[in-house]
């Protein structure tokens, strides 16, 4: 295997023949200290500071590339009558498999933020943790709090929590596992909305395309705030283990729920729960998690869809919605971009 082909990918400025190379070497199952040595290098680059280096196991992430491609999670009944057909797809796209998991490594950035980055943005003592598209990152704060993200989320926060507060503000979807403190609240900030806890489990989606942030709170209890530029933070009023709330970014309103939470922050466990989400909602995590961009048709925006999807490829998802509803959906290939990188994949579906 060529270094130089594995840096293009790295670098997402593979050729089309290039992608076809490593998919067979990542299949081959050849060289496998090679590729363990050449993550490791790329992952040096991008820490900075060897004692804030995490311990990374190179060969479970060589095992889960393998997993995914070996199709061991494939559903039984729907995949034995695919089998030849996304075995092939699966080749296509084995490096884009292969991206998020070098992203968890290199773009969990767990960098020196004392350098002024026009990206990051972010104070002295600050660290900044990204999950890019398509890959889900957990990390474990000073306090001992424990944070998922998500898809296409970041995470800033202090090395050390000092002061009377314990101060994080999130981009994305996070579920948060808070270390139990009643002198030092935990408050998590994002663009719209605040959440104050002590000690507890919550989700928060504030992905800032999204027209709303939502939070969930699965145990103990949070104190709500909307964020206010002119004045002092408004208290939207405390909530109670199994109640969802959504907040509207143009409206202001907010809706509350209880019953069934666990499809809010089933994400953390590897699921996609839908029930009754249009074609549009389900779209948007799909394209963060496959790193694709949706065009729907107008005239279907308003079907739904109830179903679980655990850890499915995305020709399969696509084909199961087809089967269900009556649209059909064309997969285009990437464009190619003057300076060599490719653009994300396109995908349209419209009535059949």
């Amino acid at each position: 295997m060529d270094r130089k082909i594995f840096n293009n990918y790295i670098d997402n400025k593979c050729t089309e023949e290039e992608y076809e190379v490593i998919s067979k070497w990542i299949i081959s199952g050849k060289d496998k200290e090679k590729i363990k040595g050449w993550l490791r290098e790329s992952w040096q680059k991008l820490a900075v500071e060897d004692s804030l280096e995490p311990s990374v196991d190179f060969q479970a992430i060589l095992d889960k590339v393998h997993h995914e491609i070996n199709l061991k999670n494939l559903p039984q009944e729907t995949k034995d009558n695919k089998i030849n057909k996304i075995k092939g797809w699966y080749r296509k796209m084995a490096a884009t498999l292969l991206l998020p998991l070098i992203g968890t490594l290199g773009v969990l950035l767990i960098k020196d933020f004392y350098q002024e980055q026009n990206y990051f943005k972010v104070k002295p003592d600050e660290i900044e943790i990204i999950a890019p598209i398509g890959a889900r990152v957990f990390v474990q704060l000073s306090d001992g709090t424990e944070v998922h993200l998500n898809y296409g989320s970041s995470l800033k926060y202090p090395r050390i929590f000092t002061g009377d507060k314990r101060t994080v503000s999130l981009k994305g979807e996070g579920f948060f596992n808070v270390a139990h403190d009643p002198e030092n609240p935990f408050i998590v900030h994002t663009s719209n909305l605040s959440i104050k806890a002590l000690g507890t489990s919550f989700n928060v989606s504030a992905y800032p395309n999204d027209n709303f942030v939502s939070a969930t709170l699965k145990e103990g209890k949070v104190v709500l705030e909307k964020n206010s530029k002119q004045k002092e933070d408004l208290i939207l009023g405390k909530m109670v283990p199994g109640q969802h709330v959504r907040l509207d970014k143009a409206t202001g309103r907010l809706r509350s729920s209880k019953g069934n939470i666990e499809r809010y922050y089933a994400w953390k466990d590897g699921k996609m729960v839908f029930e009754n989400a249009t074609i549009g909602s389900i779209a948007d995590k799909l394209g963060r998690k496959f790193n694709v961009v949706f065009d729907i048709s107008e005239e279907i925006k308003d079907l739904t869809y109830t179903v679980t999807l655990e850890d499915d490829p995305l020709e399969v998802i696509l084909d199961l919605m087809k089967e269900v509803t009556a649209i059909r959906y064309t997969i285009y290939p990437r464009k190619k971009a003057a300076d060599g990188s490719f653009s994300k994949q396109k995908i349209s579906i419209e009535k059949r």
